[in-house]
């Protein structure tokens, strides 16, 4: 397999997982996509995170999820 099938095909994988755990769809990701250029996994990771991260900060700016100071994270985890 040459090195531009596999990251298509880790392209379409990273696509589909947005899909799923966002509330967004795959032409939403797909556009998102074309106004970008993907070279390398490095490139896919960083596309990846800036999607992932912007929808929990959607979540948290909308009141579905919240964020919790540092003291009681671990207070929770009992350390």
């Amino acid at each position: 397999m040459s090195y531009s099938e596999y990251l298509s095909r880790k392209i379409e994988e990273t696509l589909e997982y947005l899909v799923e755990e966002t509330d967004r769809s795959m032409s939403y990701y797909r556009e998102r996509l074309a106004e970008v250029e993907i070279k390398t996994i490095e490139d896919l990771e960083d596309f990846e995170d800036y999607f992932h991260a912007t929808y929990i900060m959607e979540r948290i700016e909308s009141g579905q999820d919240q964020l919790i100071p540092h003291d009681e994270f671990w207070r929770r985890l009992g350390l």
